[in-house]
This record gives C-alpha cells, structure tokens and sequence, in this order.
C-alpha cells in the first residue's frame, strides 16, 4: 500500500487494522448517495517516520499476494 500527501511524497505502508462494521460516514449531507454508502474504519501504518495529525492523504491499495 501507497499513502501520498498533498504536497508531493509518498509512504509505503501497510493496513494495521480493519473495523468489525460498516457505518454511515460522517456528513451534513442527506443525499441518496450517501444514504447507500458505508464506512469502515481502518488503521494504517507508515513503514517509517509519520505524518501530522489529520494531513490529507489519498491510500493507493495493492492485491495481497499468497506466500508459499
């Protein structure tokens, strides 16, 4: 997994932890899109150093590949 700011870098990380259940996202939009869509919560660890607390970033997924 992938996680780039927006100002430029870009982080290999990996997903630490999924949420057990889905949840409405927060919003203060009452839409029918938003009504069908769901969130889950998930952790995610930088494979090293950090970022600031709430920096915006856009996570890049990669398909798990079976070890033999």
């Amino acid at each position: 997994m992938r996680v780039a700011t927006d100002w430029g870098t870009t982080h290999a990380a990996a997903v630490s932890r999924i949420g057990v259940r889905a949840d409405y996202p927060p919003t203060a939009q009452a839409t029918d899109e938003i009504h069908l869509t769901r969130a889950v919560a998930v952790s995610v660890a930088l494979a090293a150093g950090s970022l600031p607390a709430g920096a915006p970033v856009d996570l890049t997924f990669t398909a798990c590949r079976k070890e033999n």
